[in-house]
């Protein structure tokens, strides 16, 4: 059962990138709220909520309810549409990996891409 701490880390992680580098450079990101304001904002995100969303996906509903990961109700709007964007990403990263397990020619023309930027970083 998560602690406290590991809500609190889950919670900062899926935030993380919500705000502009700019608003952080200039200090604008929690400078005269409140933590519970701050966390409330980041949470009606749409990057946020589409974090969470996926991590629900992935973690299952119980270990999300225990991490008290947001979710928006079953029929609303909001629950289609990050359904239709993770449905999306995943049936992307399915084909990419297919993809890259079964056609030789993709697969070492990939895999030089991938060995060209481990290089450049």
């Amino acid at each position: 059962h998560p602690n406290d701490i590991s809500r609190r880390v889950a919670s900062h992680l899926l935030d993380i990138g919500g705000n502009s580098k700019k608003e952080r450079m200039q200090g604008k990101v929690a400078a005269n709220n409140s933590e519970k304001d701050e966390e409330d904002t980041a949470r009606q995100t749409f990057g946020f909520q589409y974090r969470a969303f996926m991590c629900r996906r992935n973690l299952g509903g119980p270990l999300a309810n225990a991490l008290d990961l947001p979710h928006p109700p079953n029929l609303s709007l909001m629950y289609g549409v990050l359904f239709a964007v993770s449905s999306i990403q995943l049936t992307l990263m399915r084909i990419y990996t297919m993809l890259t397990m079964h056609v030789p020619f993709l697969r070492t023309r990939i895999n030089r891409w991938h060995a060209s930027g481990m290089s450049t970083f």
